[in-house]
């Protein structure tokens, strides 16, 4: 069980660092064009 608990924890921080990522490139993006 706490090892769910970790891989749900582990995959919800990977989810959030790449919608931050997108978001940053998104930015960037803009920036440039």
């Amino acid at each position: 069980m706490l090892v769910c608990y970790r891989i749900e924890a582990y995959i919800g921080l990977g989810i959030k660092s790449f919608r931050a990522s997108i978001d940053e490139f998104n930015f960037l993006f803009q920036y440039l064009v």
